[in-house]
């Protein structure tokens, strides 16, 4: 192979060369499939390149990317996976882990000056907290600068591209920034506005929390990180939520207000209230099912039990008994009760069945020895020296009343009995 064949890439662990021989359709196959390929002579050179999972080993599959619509949601996992793993890791990592998480530098506490009156354990305990300030100090900032190096390398291609592109990306790598870098991150995956227009972009992004429920195996925590990032999209871009006139008037009038009165923070409760309610009806039917009926039934006698605040929706669901629901009207439960009354009786009625049987198994008082003619045991069982003469006999002396058709209507321990006394004699 000629190396001049790829003069803009080099041979990697990464990226397998297969050669194919050369078709009519080979070509247009190989570009559907999206793969890279060259022609060299009679065949086709077609480079598959393999997914691009992070350049740390511990971090695989956590990555950031701008190339659908999931790229928001992925940047809140992979950060929040970066800062686990550097609190894991890093020496005072919490401090960084902080940090990285609320993308703003946290302020560690100065110990106080010990007294004048203070005894030498004191001022030895002081000078202790004194140097342990000063390393958690230090480290911090050299635990940031080393996240830079390991955010950068979770970053795709792509990523880095736009992120090149920036004016102040030069200025945050020289000092190796990785709040900012993360605040880049962050612009550039909540930024629809370089795919789309702005409309379309925020009708887009309040869709995608709208459709939002809590899939059936999914943590209330996850839930919730999830609900949170989706909001966060909406307000990045410039969107609103809950602040529709009628909830407003709705909401001035319980506090004895008009709506031309309400400021800032009475709008925040309003669109907190409404990301409440839009938590807990996004819950999943199955477990909160009960609750979410509660609310509305309790709604309708007077009580409203709505949480207010989006904290206090999760509280909610986290510390509510859970129990199985399904969503369904009242002639589902009938159904429901029907069958399983059915199913119960059905079970009653073979298990009756089947001990019935067993009883009419042991029962003997309706077999005929046909040894001795007389019923209540087997030929086999039979004590007796006499034959019966026939079953003509046998059966004419059962139809004619006497002591022989007593013995048949007697148990058969009666019957034993009898007959063995009629054999001693």
């Amino acid at each position: 192979m000629n190396p001049t064949d790829f003069p803009d890439s080099k041979p990697s662990a990464d990226v397998t060369i297969s050669r194919a021989r050369t078709t009519d359709q080979g070509g247009d196959d190989a570009s559907r499939r999206g793969r890279r390929y060259r022609r060299g002579g009679n065949n086709l050179m077609v480079i598959k390149q393999s997914k691009f999972d992070g350049r740390c080993e511990d971090l695989k599959g956590h990555i950031y990317d701008c190339t659908d619509g999931r790229q928001a949601d992925q940047y809140s996992k992979t950060t929040k996976e970066i800062a686990e793993f550097i609190g894991r890791t890093y020496k005072f990592g919490m401090d960084a882990r902080l940090t990285l998480e609320n993308l703003e530098p946290i302020v560690l506490e100065t110990p106080e000056d010990p007294l004048t009156t203070a005894t030498r354990t004191e001022i030895r305990i002081w000078e202790k907290l004194v140097d342990e300030y000063v390393t958690r100090r230090t480290l911090l900032r050299e635990n940031i600068k080393t996240a830079y190096s390991l955010i950068w390398g979770q970053c795709s291609d792509l990523m880095r591209q736009r992120l090149e592109a920036n004016e102040s990306f030069n200025q945050i790598s020289t000092k190796g920034d990785a709040i900012e870098l993360l605040r880049m991150i962050k612009n550039t995956t909540y930024d629809y506005q370089s795919q789309k227009s702005l409309a379309h972009a925020i009708h887009d992004a309040k869709k995608r929390l709208y459709a939002f429920y809590q899939p059936r195996h999914m943590s209330t925590q996850a839930y919730y990180e999830q609900f949170i990032n989706l909001v966060d999209v909406v307000n990045h871009i410039g969107g609103s939520y809950g602040i529709e006139p009628g909830i407003l008037d709705q909401y001035a009038a319980s506090k004895g207000k008009s709506m031309g009165d309400l400021d800032e923070n009475d709008r925040l409760c309003v669109k907190d209230q409404y990301l409440a309610i839009a938590f807990v009806t996004g819950a999943d039917r199955t477990r909160f099912g009960r609750l979410i009926e509660k609310l509305q039934n309790d709604y309708l006698q007077g009580y409203d039990g709505y949480p207010k605040t989006l904290s206090t929706a999760y509280q909610l669901l986290t510390n509510w008994k859970q129990e199985s629901f399904k969503s369904s009207g009242i002639t589902n439960d009938g159904v429901a009760f029907a069958t399983h009354y059915q199913k119960s009786h059905e079970g009653e009625s073979k298990t009756g069945n089947a001990g019935s049987k067993s009883h009419n198994k042991n029962d003997k008082s309706k077999i005929i020895c046909h040894k001795c003619g007389i019923s209540g045991h087997y030929a086999n069982e039979c004590m007796s020296t006499n034959k019966a003469s026939s079953t003509t006999n046998t059966l004419d002396s059962e139809s004619q009343p006497g002591p022989s058709n007593a013995r048949i209507n007697m148990s058969d321990n009666a019957a034993e009995v009898m007959l063995m006394t009629n054999v001693e004699s």
